[in-house]
């Protein structure tokens, strides 16, 4: 899995992207509050997902 976090010189701070969904962006203060903010990003958008069950037909 790889994260791309672009740091801003000016504020210190990063702004930050999963590589396989570069929609999903976060801010953050440090490299590892930029791992916790898409950890609960990517939580909060699994609970709100619809699931859709199907039968296996045979």
């Amino acid at each position: 899995m790889k994260i791309v976090a672009v740091k801003d010189v000016e504020s210190g701070g990063y702004t930050a992207f999963h590589a396989q969904f570069p929609s999903v962006v976060v801010e953050a203060e440090t490299l590892e509050e930029v791992k916790e903010n898409l950890s609960n990003t990517f939580h909060d958008i699994m609970m709100g997902a619809e699931i859709e069950e199907h039968d296996l037909k045979r």
